[in-house]
């Protein structure tokens, strides 16, 4: 099963110290996976962070609070990405330009086998 995840705007070089994350993944998932994005983060860049993780219910439920809250704050819902759920909302959300592109520097997609 392929992992789906798109940033709703790049994160700078990290300068925050957290990461909100909307997710229908279970807490296991969400836990190895802020586990594992906390020591990354530490050993490149010498500092503490965190993931904060919103969990609004299954897929379906995650797509209508991006959708309602973009239609209350266009600017912005301060939510950083979209973990999982399958391919179908991100197309859906791109169609409605909800989404921000995030190109991975050279180093990331060179590491990918």
């Amino acid at each position: 099963m392929a992992v789906w995840m798109l940033a709703f705007a790049a994160l700078g070089a990290c300068a925050q110290s957290r990461v909100i994350i909307i997710t229908p993944h279970v807490d296991a998932i969400r836990n190895e996976f802020g586990r594992g994005f906390a020591e990354w983060h530490a050993r490149r860049f010498k500092a503490p962070a965190a993931v904060e993780w919103r969990n609004v219910g299954g897929t379906a439920d995650s797509v209508r609070f991006i959708q309602s809250e973009f239609s209350r704050k266009p600017d912005g819902i301060g939510i950083d990405c979209l973990f999982g759920g399958g391919m179908e909302p991100y197309l859906l959300l791109d169609d409605k330009k909800l989404l921000a592109a995030y190109k991975p520097p050279p180093e990331i997609i060179d590491a990918i086998p």
